[in-house]
């Protein structure tokens, strides 16, 4: 039995340990239905791993998982037919046409549905070239018909895993536009990915993995906001500077010309009454909005990823 109303996908305590690695640890996600879900992490981090429990590819060392509301956790077979997915790199036969592919695959699903291919063919704009073999598919073409794959039999839930990986600019923005759309049709995405500029246009919801632990999760605009830092333009903003300098509660005090910078951990209404009470008065305070990736650094401290569009991964090794 399923509950419309509970998450698509979650996991609590999820694990996954090969011998002395431990790939995934403890790992509590909730995907709401509807929309694009960005799982981030860089090379190793745990992403393909937990996918492939999520797929019932891999058997968890450890926690609990619950697709669509089930009251019983794991992948179950009824459940499948809701499901697509590319993981890696997608496998097509070279000397078949795409779609020729899509029908083989179609057929073997055992899920044929009429017009079905060349509606897919015509999302992932390669209707013109659906003639053609796949070995003669650009990157990009070859990355949409395994989108075009994953959507075979309409599932409610897809996950994508490196769909821009080894593309040039030109078909990053391709994809990007293809699963910008797949989220606003009512079906849940779950997009992979390292390439964090790409996740911030397209993703509504964002977890953060390194290590197989869960650092963050949430809405990107949440985690983007200000993360603490504020701008505010006073009276004297050297004095300012100076009190907030000697507060507790205010971090990396700078000014920049147009204000003074602050970083705090507690609400901004507390660096007004610590500014008046020396005299000072505050004329504007305005959060500062960062990037997913400043935050994604600040949060794992790891150095920049994904600032490349066209860097490639090799996979997760856990």
């Amino acid at each position: 039995m399923t509950n419309d109303a509970a998450p698509v996908i979650e996991t609590t305590d999820l694990s996954k340990r090969f011998g002395s690695v431990l790939a995934v640890d403890r790992l509590s996600l909730r995907v709401e239905r509807g929309g694009v879900f960005g799982l981030l992490g860089s090379n190793g981090s745990g992403k393909t791993t937990t996918i492939g429990m999520l797929l019932g590819l891999v058997e968890p060392s450890g926690g609990s998982i619950h697709l669509f509301g089930n009251a019983q956790p794991g992948v179950r077979p009824a459940d499948l037919h809701r499901i697509g997915a590319i993981v890696e790199t997608p496998s097509f036969y070279p000397y078949l046409s795409g779609r020729d592919n899509l029908r083989y695959f179609q057929g073997i699903s055992g899920r044929s549905v009429a017009g079905e291919v060349d509606r897919l063919l015509d999302l992932v704009e390669l209707a013109p070239s659906a003639g053609r073999k796949f070995s003669t598919y650009s990157l990009g073409m070859k990355q949409r018909l395994g989108v075009a794959y994953a959507l075979l039999g309409d599932p409610d839930l897809v996950f994508l895993d490196e769909p821009t990986n080894g593309l040039d600019p030109a078909g990053v923005a391709e994809v990007r536009e293809l699963v910008k759309a797949l989220g606003e049709d009512g079906r849940t995405v779950v997009l992979s990915s390292h390439m964090l500029a790409e996740v911030e246009q397209v993703c509504q919801r964002v977890a953060i993995i390194s290590r197989g632990r869960l650092l963050a999760q949430g809405l990107v605009e949440d985690l983007v906001r200000s993360q603490g830092v504020m701008r505010l333009r006073t009276n004297d903003d050297h004095r300012a500077s100076s009190v907030l300098t000697a507060s507790p509660f205010a971090h990396d005090v700078s000014l920049d010309g147009t204000g003074i910078l602050v970083r705090t951990d507690e609400e901004p209404w507390m660096l007004t009454r610590l500014l008046a009470e020396h005299g000072v008065y505050v004329a504007e305070m305005t959060p500062v909005q960062t990037t997913l990736e400043q935050y994604f650094l600040e949060v794992t401290g790891e150095s920049g990823i994904g600032s490349d569009s066209t860097a490639t991964q090799t996979g997760d090794a856990a």
